[in-house]
């Protein structure tokens, strides 16, 4: 029997990359290949998974990577494995709440924009999953390798509907103070809605359009490409949503737009709006959080 040895278990969620598309419209939405990346730690033998949403596919696929240039008995190591997962819908928009949780979203054939929570298995045989194992032939020789993936779990549909105003989510943010909750913004009318992830409760929290006890906010009419989460010293939560090239001087780009959450309480109680200047002169002491 050849010897196995387990060279790693379970990846650390400690980065991720921005969701970035084109601003979708009513009956018109962006269905490009999106790419959500968690790292972990490669240098220190730690798994990488790469989910990216394919839209015409209906799947989300994704890419794990074990990599460790440092290993005492393998030398450079670097192996990989890919998965799918399989949905109903075409997905547009993706985000982790932790290792083994995401929310997907996209739009049916039928036009119904949809929304679901997805729990996959955090242990498989008794084996907490991801994990790579080496299996080193007798007398030497490059080892095989073999992965354990975790399997779907369960499936939450949160938002199974056709409304004009809520076609399809542009954007998704993780609510750091509430994870029982994430913030959607619709490309049909740009309004901001909390929704519920345990008894699937829709809110309204923000809109361009003046609405009775609701921040208003007429920025988010603007178009957004890229939208992320934050955690500043003294202003709290920040929900960021920027276009690409805001940064880099280019011309004729709208100004960062921040929502901020100040008593980290999950409720947004104010927004600013940054131009490449203002960003600067703000100083802003974050820490990116999703």
């Amino acid at each position: 029997m050849n010897p196995s040895m387990l060279i790693a278990a379970g990846f650390a969620l400690t980065a991720a990359s921005h969701l970035s598309a084109q601003a979708p419209h009513h009956r018109d939405w962006d269905l490009q290949p999106r790419l959500v990346v968690h790292e972990g730690a490669v240098a220190s033998g730690q798994i990488v998974a790469e989910y990216a949403v394919d839209p015409d596919g209906q799947a989300i696929n994704v890419a794990w990577r074990y990599a460790n240039p440092t290993d005492p008995q393998y030398g450079n190591v670097e192996t990989s494995k890919s998965q799918t997962f399989q949905l109903d819908f075409h997905p547009n928009s993706l985000r982790m709440l932790d290792t083994h949780t995401f929310v997907v979203a996209g739009r049916r054939g039928d036009g119904r924009t949809v929304v679901q929570q997805w729990s996959l298995r955090r242990n498989i045989g008794g084996f907490a999953v991801p994990y790579v194992i080496a299996d080193a032939p007798i007398g030497g020789g490059p080892p095989t390798w073999t992965w354990g993936l975790p399997t779907k779990q369960s499936v939450q549909t949160l938002y199974d509907a056709q409304h004009p105003d809520r076609d399809v989510v542009k954007a998704m943010f993780v609510n750091p103070a509430n994870l029982r909750s994430v913030f959607l913004q619709f490309a049909s009318s740009r309004d901001l809605y909390s929704i519920n992830l345990v008894n699937s409760a829709l809110t309204l929290i923000a809109s361009p359009t003046p609405t009775p006890n609701t921040l208003h906010v007429p920025q988010l009419a603007n178009s957004y490409d890229s939208f992320w989460v934050a955690d500043e010293a003294s202003l709290g939560h920040m929900f960021v949503f920027m276009q690409n090239g805001l940064h880099d001087g280019s011309p004729a780009v709208a100004p960062t737009l921040v929502l901020f959450d100040t008593n980290r309480d999950a409720r947004i109680e104010s927004s600013g709006t940054y131009d490449a200047t203002a960003w600067v002169t703000a100083a802003f002491s974050f820490v990116t959080l999703y």
